[in-house]
C-alpha cells in the first residue's frame, strides 16, 4: 500500500507547485500528516479482517481524518500499487448507500424536527418524483411499524428517510452535503433518492464529511502535506489547516446520538465491538450490493472504509463466501480493527450529550410526505430483479 501514499503525496507536491525534477534532486525532507501507528493499523486492519480471496476488479480503501484539523492520519489506498495505479481512497469514486443518510438527518435537525419524531417505516412507500411514481423499499423489504427517526438511523429504514429529506427539504439535504465536504465535482441532484445516496463521491470525501461530524460542526481541508524543508533545512512550505464552523454543535450531538445507536444495536454493530470507546458511524450499501461503506468516529479519527467493484454493474454478493456483502460485513469489522489498533493506549473521551432538538415527546409525521397508491409498487414486487435494486441500501 506504501505506492498509493507516495504518489498521492508526490501529486498534492505538485499541485502546491513542486515540479517533478526538484522532488527527485532537490534534497527535500517531505514530513507528511500520517501517523505511523494509524498507517500501520489501516494494513494491518485490512490485512486481517478484509477479505481474502478476491477478485482482480475488487477494490479496498481507507481514510482517517482527525476531526477539526483536516490532517490525514492514515491512507489506505489498496492492496497492490503495483497492480493498479489508480488510488481507491482519494481517485476512486462509487455510488455512498446509505453513508448519505445522515446528511438528511442534519437537514430536518436544522428544520427543527426531532429525533423522536415518528415515521411509518413500512415497506414499499411510494413517493412523487417530478411526477413520477419512486417505489421505495427497506433492504429485504423489512417490515417496520411506526418508529422514530433514532431507530431508523441505526437500522437504516429507507422508507422512513426518503420521506424525511422531502419534509427537511431536498435543497437543504444538498446544501448539508456540500456544507460537510462533498465536493462540486461529485454530482448532487435534489431528488427524493438523494438520501438513499445514488452520488458517487471518493473516499476521502466521505471521510471528510464525517469528520465535521466528530469536530461538532467544524469542517476542515484534508491535507496530507505537513511541512517541506529544503536542503539547508529551510521551510519552504508549511500546511496550514483550514476550519470553519458549518453546522450548530446542537445539531451535531443529536446527529452523533443517532449515529451512535447504529453501533450498539443497528447495522454498524460490527464496528464497535470491542473497542472500548464511544462510537458513531453508519453503514452504506449500494444498488446489487456494488460497494459497500462504513464512515465512522470517534472523538479523536473520522475514518471511511469502502469495498467496491471497478464497474458498478458488478456485485460484491459472494466474495470471500460472503453471500450478502453489506457495509456492515468486511467494513466495520475492518474500522473496528483499525480503531482499537489506532486508539489502542489512547485516553477514552465522551460524545457530547445529545441536544434533543424540538425535544424528547414523540411527534407524529406519519403524513408529513403525501405516498401514492401502494398498487404503483406492485409491477416492482413481481420483478425480483427490480426488487432487489430498490431495496438494497443499508
Amino acid at each position: 500500500p506504501k505506492g498509493y501514499v507516495m504518489s498521492w503525496v508526490v501529486r498534492e507536491l505538485e499541485k502546491l507547485g513542486f515540479t517533478e525534477s526538484q522532488l527527485q534532486t532537490g534534497g527535500y525532507v517531505i514530513k507528511t500528516t500520517l501517523i505511523r501507528k494509524n498507517q500501520e493499523a489501516s494494513v494491518r486492519a485490512m490485512d486481517a479482517r478484509g477479505p481474502k480471496n478476491t477478485p482482480e476488479n475488487f477494490n479496498q480503501a481507507l481514510v482517517s481524518i482527525r476531526p477539526g484539523t483536516g490532517e490525514i492520519v492514515a491512507l489506505y489506498g489498496g492492496k497492490d500499487y503495483l497492480v493498479k495505479q489508480l488510488n481507491g481512497a482519494t481517485q476512486s469514486i462509487t455510488q455512498a448507500g446509505s453513508s448519505f443518510k445522515p446528511f438528511a438527518l442534519v437537514a430536518a435537525l436544522e428544520q427543527g424536527i426531532p429525533l423522536s419524531s415518528i415515521w411509518s417505516g413500512k415497506s414499499p412507500q411510494v413517493f412523487d418524483d417530478l411526477g413520477k411514481p419512486y417505489p421505495v423499499f427497506n433492504y429485504g423489504n423489512k417490515q417496520e411499524g411506526e418508529i422514530d427517526l433514532t431507530y431508523a438511523t441505526a437500522n437504516s429504514i429507507n422508507t422512513v428517510y426518503v420521506p424525511l429529506g422531502i419534509a427537511a427539504g431536498l435543497e437543504n439535504v444538498v446544501d448539508v452535503a456540500r456544507r460537510a465536504g462533498i465536493p462540486t465535482s461529485v454530482a448532487l441532484i435534489p431528488t427524493p433518492s438523494i438520501s438513499l445516496g445514488v452520488a458517487s463521491p471518493r473516499v476521502i470525501d466521505m471521510a471528510a464529511a464525517y469528520a465535521t461530524f466528530a469536530a461538532n460542526g467544524i469542517y476542515a481541508t484534508p491535507f496530507i502535506i505537513k511541512e517541506v524543508l529544503g536542503s539547508n533545512k529551510g521551510v519552504l512550505y508549511e500546511g496550514k489547516i483550514q476550519a470553519q464552523q458549518v453546522f450548530q454543535p446542537d445539531v451535531m450531538a443529536d446527529l452523533t446520538y443517532a449515529l451512535s445507536q447504529g453501533t450498539l444495536s443497528g447495522t454498524g454493530v460490527a464496528a464497535a465491538s470491542g473497542v472500548g470507546r464511544p462510537t458513531a458511524g453508519k453503514t452504506g450499501t449500494t444498488t446489487d450490493n456494488a460497494s459497500a461503506w462504513f464512515n465512522g468516529y470517534t472523538p479523536e479519527f473520522a475514518t471511511t472504509v469502502t469495498m467496491f467493484m471497478d464497474n458498478a454493474s458488478l456485485s460484491l454478493n459472494g466474495i470471500d463466501g460472503n453471500f450478502a456483502f453489506t457495509g456492515g460485513t468486511f467494513p466495520a469489522q475492518v474500522w473496528n480493527t483499525y480503531t482499537k489498533l489506532a486508539q489502542k493506549g489512547m485516553p477514552v473521551t465522551q460524545f457530547p450529550d445529545p441536544a434533543n432538538i424540538g425535544g424528547t415527546d414523540p411527534v407524529s409525521y406519519l403524513d408529513a410526505v403525501p405516498t401514492l397508491d401502494p398498487e404503483l409498487a406492485g409491477k416492482y414486487e413481481s420483478g425480483a430483479t427490480k426488487k432487489k435494486k430498490l431495496a438494497a441500501r443499508q
